[in-house]
This record gives structure tokens, sequence and C-alpha cells, in this order.
């Protein structure tokens, strides 16, 4: 089978070589026009502040059950989070002070009490923040580990 190879690229190299104009039309970064406000290509959210939140409904922990509290460790290297209930888990990663805004995975529960059900596990991507485990079932059996 003939594989066809474009050929002309040797060709538009000497092309820019041969111009005097090399270090305007042959090595420019294409520039492009800002997008309309509104348009599709308009970002989500300009980035704004370490912490900040930019989701349509602020993080809410009411109304969970606080069932184990991972502090802090710089040294950690990665964690398992898993529901083993029904009722599932809330998992807030946040700073040891609580002054951030928290990142929030929500856990499905399992599919009966005591089986494996939504996990998070981090390794390689530690955090090294304050770990609180929620579930809106105060008996709500779950697995934690760091290492």
């Amino acid at each position: 089978m003939n594989v066809m190879r474009p050929r002309l690229a040797p060709f538009a190299v000497f092309a820019c070589l041969a111009t005097s104009h090399v270090g305007t039309a042959c090595a420019q970064s294409p520039t492009y026009a800002a997008p309309s406000p509104g348009s599709s290509e308009t970002p989500v959210f300009f980035g704004g502040d370490r912490g900040s939140d930019h989701s349509a409904n602020a993080a809410a922990l009411a109304g969970l059950n606080l069932l184990a509290t991972i502090s802090g460790n710089t040294t950690r290297h990665g964690y398992l989070v898993q529901a083993q209930c029904t009722a599932g888990l809330t998992v807030a990663l946040d700073d040891d002070a609580g002054t951030l805004t928290p990142t929030i995975v929500v856990l499905a529960g399992a599919a009966s009490a005591g089986g494996p059900g939504g996990s998070l596990t981090m390794a390689g991507m530690p955090h090294n923040g304050r770990i609180r485990i929620y579930s809106s079932s105060s008996g709500c059996q779950m697995a934690a580990r760091e290492w």
C-alpha cells in the first residue's frame, strides 16, 4: 500500500528563507481577534484569585454529618476515600484553616450497606490540605486511608 506524504513542506521553508522578510512573515505567530462577549468562544469564567469559587452554586455542607477529618499533611503521597453505605459520601478538600473555598467531591453510595460504593483515590496527585468526609447518614460506613 502506497502512502502519500506531503512534499511541499521543505519548499515552504526554503521559500521563507529566500525572502527578505524572514523575521516577519515566516516566524510570526498567528494572531486571533478576541471573541465577542456571549459567544460560544467566551470562557466560562475569567480566572480569579486562588480559592475563588466560580460555580453557579456555592458549596453547601448544610444537613450533612461530619464522619471523619484527616488533617493536612505536607508529606502525604496519596489517599483513598470509599463510600460503603447506601447514602454516599461528600468529600471536602480544603486548607487546614478552612479559609479557602473547599473543593467538594460527591461519591455515590453502595448498592447495599457494607458494599463498595464510589471512591476517590489520589496517588501521585496528592492534596496536602485537610480532608473532611460527610454523609447524610450519621451511621454511614466508609473507608479512608492516606499514605
